[in-house]
C-alpha cells in the first residue's frame, strides 16, 4: 500500500497497528476472533498455503476449538521460515482440488483434513472427528475414500479405511429408524465409541443388546414401537433388564422422545453413567 518502515514503526508505537506475525498486524485493537487468528497465520506464510489438520478441523466443526494450539498449516513442498505460533507441514501430494475457501479462509477440504488428523492425532480423536464430519454431511464416505485411494502410503490411511468399513457394518446391522438416530447421536458426540447389536452372555444365554460400552458395563436399550409394544414385549424387556443387572450391567432404556426431543439430556445422562466406573 506504499507504507515505508518509518510510518509503520510510528503506527506500531501508537498502537494503531499491533504486530501479530512478521509483516502481519491487527489494526486498531487487540481483540481478535478465532478466524482472524487463522487469517493472520495464512498471511504470515512465505508461499501459498492452507489451514490443515486441527485448525482445518476447527473450521469444519470436526474438533473443538483450542486457542492454545499453534495454527496448523500446509504448503506445497518449498522453503518456509518457521514462525512462532505456526505449525507448518509440507506436502508434495497436496493438489489444488484438496484446498477450498470457507469463511474467506484457505482450508483443506474435509476429506484431506480427516486424513491429516488420522496421521497426527490420537486414534479416538481422529475417529470422533470422522464421525462428526460424516454425520453432519460435511464430507461423504465416497469423497473420503477417493482421498484415501489417492494417498496409499500416508499415515492414518488404514485407520480411516477401518472406520469406513466399521461404519458400513453398523449401518447394515441397524434394524430401525430409531436405532439409526441413536447411532448418529452417539457417533457424533464426544462419548466413547460403543458396540451396536452386541451379544452379551448372561445366565447361560446370549442376549442381543442394542448398544453397549463393555468396559463400563453399561447397556442402552432402544424401545422402538416395532419390537417393544404390548404386554408380552414389556415382560420380556423386564426379564432381560433383570438378567443384565444381575450380571453386573447398568441398563438404560430410551424411546423416541428421549432421542428426538431431548437428545442433549440423554447425552448428559450417558456421560454421567460412563464416568461412574
Amino acid at each position: 500500500m506504499g507504507f515505508t518502515d518509518g510510518p509503520i514503526d510510528d503506527l506500531v508505537r501508537r498502537r494503531l497497528l499491533r504486530p501479530v506475525h512478521w509483516g502481519v498486524y491487527a489494526v486498531g485493537h487487540r481483540a481478535r476472533s478465532a478466524d482472524s487468528r487463522r487469517m493472520a497465520a495464512l498471511l504470515a506464510l512465505d508461499e501459498d498455503g492452507a489451514l490443515a489438520g486441527w485448525s482445518a478441523g476447527e473450521v469444519w466443526g470436526a474438533v473443538t476449538e483450542d486457542p492454545t494450539r499453534d495454527v496448523d498449516l500446509v504448503v506445497n513442498d518449498g522453503v518456509h521460515h518457521e514462525r512462532e505460533g505456526l505449525a507448518v507441514r509440507r506436502s508434495k501430494l497436496l493438489l489444488p482440488a484438496d484446498v477450498t475457501v470457507h469463511r474467506r479462509l484457505a482450508v483443506v477440504r474435509p476429506a484431506t483434513m480427516l486424513l491429516q488428523l488420522a496421521g497426527s492425532e490420537p486414534r479416538h480423536v481422529a475417529l470422533a472427528a470422522a464421525d462428526r464430519t460424516i454425520l453432519r454431511r460435511t464430507c461423504t464416505p465416497a469423497a473420503l475414500r477417493q482421498v484415501l485411494d489417492r494417498n496409499r502410503h500416508v499415515r492414518g490411511r488404514r485407520l480411516l479405511l477401518g472406520f469406513l468399513a466399521d461404519r458400513r457394518t453398523h449401518a447394515l446391522r441397524l434394524r430401525s429408524e430409531l436405532e439409526r438416530l441413536v447411532a448418529e447421536l452417539l457417533l457424533g458426540s464426544d462419548l466413547d465409541r460403543p458396540l451396536f447389536n452386541a451379544m452379551v452372555p448372561v445366565a447361560g444365554e446370549l442376549l442381543e443388546v442394542d448398544v453397549i460400552w463393555p468396559e463400563r458395563r453399561l447397556a442402552l436399550e432402544i424401545d422402538g414401537r416395532a419390537y417393544h409394544e404390548g404386554v408380552v414385549a414389556e415382560l420380556e424387556d423386564a426379564r432381560r433388564d433383570a438378567l443384565l443387572r444381575v450380571a453386573g450391567w447398568r441398563v438404560i432404556r430410551v424411546g423416541w422422545w428421549d432421542v428426538v426431543r431431548e437428545p442433549f439430556r440423554l447425552l448428559a445422562r450417558l456421560r454421567r453413567e460412563l464416568r461412574m466406573r
